[in-house]
């Protein structure tokens, strides 16, 4: 009997050791998660800061060390997020990677910018998520003239949403053939032309009329008329 007593109390003692250690990491995950969400809105704070010194024009004689200082500001504050994102990666979303991706890019750090933002691919859920990622990539290596790689991200970007059936896929893989006809028009304007026609063919599926009309609007604003010099070759 005694030994039963032993056995029981040893192992509710081991079941309560994990049961603490279980509640031990949620509460650290808890507050990895809380500081990120406020780095993030610091982070966002800081560059309305430096838009409206750039704007404030009685601001004209200290711009240059205000915007140097929300500079400095903003890099500690990035190396804060990809701090806590190495922590716990999976604590963060693939679209918040992207964020903290696209912020590590124009602030000229293309290394840890072009890490996040694979790891939001890996990251991302199938479907609409992983489009975005990809488009997102995409837009990053097209601005790095890696245009071969930078159309393989869009294609498979549309390869994650490859039977729509929705009006919402229908969109999204409309948007993202417009967004890439847009990178296109400056490197090879008649396959510009082309993405434009797919996110055209793809806005006309979508079943509700008021948002398949605003989609072709849109459209019609960025399309432009393919250079007499583009190669024939394209």
């Amino acid at each position: 009997m005694k030994n039963y007593i032993t056995i029981f109390i040893s192992a509710s003692a081991f079941a309560l050791s994990i049961l603490a250690t279980v509640t031990s990491l949620r509460e650290a995950n808890r507050g990895l998660r809380v500081q990120f969400t406020d780095v993030l809105a610091k982070i966002s704070a800081t560059t309305i800061d430096r838009v409206k010194v750039l704007n404030d024009q009685s601001l004209a004689s200290s711009r240059s060390a205000l915007t140097d200082a929300l500079d400095e500001q903003q890099d500690f504050l990035l190396e804060q997020a990809k701090y806590l994102i190495d922590q716990n990666p999976g604590l963060v979303t693939s679209v918040e990677l992207s964020k903290v991706a696209s912020l590590f890019y124009y602030r000229g750090d293309l290394f840890n910018a072009e890490v996040l933002y694979r790891r939001a691919i890996d990251l991302a859920p199938s479907g609409h998520y992983s489009l975005k990622a990809r488009v997102a990539y995409g837009f990053f290596l097209f601005s790095q003239r890696r245009y071969e790689a930078a159309e393989k991200a869009f294609e498979e970007a549309l390869s994650s949403v490859r039977a729509p059936a929705s009006d919402q896929d229908y969109h999204i893989r409309g948007w993202a053939y417009q967004e890439w006809g847009l990178q296109e028009q400056n490197v090879a304007p008649l396959k510009a032309q082309k993405c434009l026609e797919n996110a055209r063919k793809e806005y006309e599926k979508i079943g509700d009329p008021q948002w398949r009309q605003n989609a072709l609007n849109d459209l019609d604003k960025v399309r432009t008329p393919p250079s007499p010099a583009a190669s024939a070759t394209e």
